[in-house]
């Protein structure tokens, strides 16, 4: 059995209330839900959430809310690692003993397409792997990044060794897919650490809008009424 989990806490600082904020006419985590069941990758599509509201919207969905998160899993130290423990020994049948697969879908990347869902089981198959997270092209090159010291000095900000790079390519997570064996989502310290063989599943950068704040809302917001997927 592969079953989606889609973690969605009720709490957000940085941007109030986003995983039921509408998003180019639906509410954003409906994006995700239906992505995952439009696939037809999975015996089970399961949102895991303190807030009963939440809970409401997915479930109209057409997402399983078997209960509410417990309180110790809705703060902001809970960890990824918990949470997504929780769903699959506790949202799933038979303590999740019959779960073979599990792709974590985070509602804050409305712009996948059902078709990264496929292709990333098949990339799974053809390098018989544990696991597949997808990524995108960095941005910004990382000859123009640097840290800078207190008092903001550009010294050696940017050296040789740097611009010698510009012209290389560098990937960054783009947190839209993880798809992983049960063994490694419920130990997640092992999904970039050998014997574990993680592969990246390359995604354009129209298709990476991962939301954090106002201003990702608004320019996937434009991407997706652009249709520039």
């Amino acid at each position: 059995m592969n079953i989606a989990v889609i973690p969605a806490r009720g709490g957000s600082k940085r941007l109030p209330g986003k995983n039921l904020r509408l998003f180019a006419g639906k509410p954003l985590i409906a994006w995700t839900i239906e992505c995952a069941l439009t696939s037809g990758c999975f015996s089970k599509v399961l949102v895991t959430t303190d807030d009963p509201d939440i809970a409401l919207v997915a479930k109209s969905w057409g997402a399983e809310v078997p209960f509410l998160r417990p309180a110790h899993l809705a703060t902001d130290a809970a960890s990824s690692q918990d949470v997504l423990a929780h769903a699959i020994t506790d949202m799933s049948d038979g303590n999740g003993a019959d779960v073979n697969y599990v792709m974590l879908l985070q509602p804050t990347s409305p712009l996948r397409q059902v078709s990264d869902i496929h292709a990333s089981f098949r990339l799974l198959e053809e390098k018989n792997a544990d696991a597949i997270v997808s990524v995108c092209e960095s941005a910004v090159p990382l000859s123009l990044c640097n840290q800078l010291p207190d008092n903001h000095v550009m010294t050696n900000f940017v050296t040789p060794a740097s611009t010698g790079t510009q012209k290389a390519l560098y990937y960054q997570l783009n947190g839209a897919i993880y798809l992983m064996t049960r063994a490694v989502a419920l130990d997640l310290s092992q999904l970039y650490e050998a014997p574990t063989q993680t592969f990246a599943y390359i995604m354009p950068q129209s298709r990476s809008a991962d939301i954090d704040t106002e201003l990702d809302f608004l320019w996937a917001e434009f991407l997706a009424q652009q249709k520039i997927r």
